[in-house]
């Protein structure tokens, strides 16, 4: 079961963010879920959901450094869907099939990650870990630093250009997020 309410948006003309919150025992079991992700040791890169990591560090990352391109994933927990949530159960941690499609219903609204849920900043990152692995390597091969915050990816460095930004676009619209 799930609390379903829109946020309206700061910016005029942009649309209110729907939000579905677990409730009761769903809201448990994606607690529970949250915790098993969170003993997984995550990269440098990443720091959402990770402790003694958050937006501070995220932008020390890149203090002293120039330039700097920024993107977000647009609706990344809307687009990431119960298909990637069921692979990541299925293929990564090589659960059953069976099992790997309850689950994924248990952890997905309406076909999609829940956008007030504890476990969709981990589990968004894990279904998608070799995508943003395959950016890292991108932004490490120019020569740059680059940190995930959720759905915005930050890169600086020297080579930290519109044309690097559109390179990791592109991988991000092949695995259309």
């Amino acid at each position: 079961a799930y609390h379903r309410f829109d946020v309206p948006s700061k910016k005029p003309g942009k649309e209110p963010r729907h939000v579905q919150e677990p409730r009761e025992l769903t809201l448990h079991l994606h607690y529970q879920f949250t915790k098993l992700l969170d003993r997984v040791v995550r990269p440098a890169f990443l720091h959402s959901a990770t402790k003694k990591r958050s937006h501070v560090t995220n932008a020390q990352a890149h203090l002293g450094t120039d330039p700097v391109v920024c993107t977000d994933i647009q609706k990344f927990y809307e687009n990431t869907t119960r298909a990637h949530v069921k692979a990541f159960l299925r293929v990564d941690l090589g659960w059953p099939i069976d099992l790997a499609g309850v689950m994924a219903d248990a952890l997905t609204v309406d076909g999609h990650l829940p956008t007030g849920s504890s476990v969709s900043p981990l589990l968004s990152y894990f279904t998608h870990r070799r995508l943003f692995a395959e950016i890292e390597q991108i932004c490490l091969i120019k020569g740059c630093t680059v940190t995930l915050f959720v759905d915005d990816i930050t890169v600086s460095g020297k080579h930290a250009t519109t044309t690097l930004l559109h390179q990791i676009k592109r991988v991000l619209w092949r695995a259309d997020l």
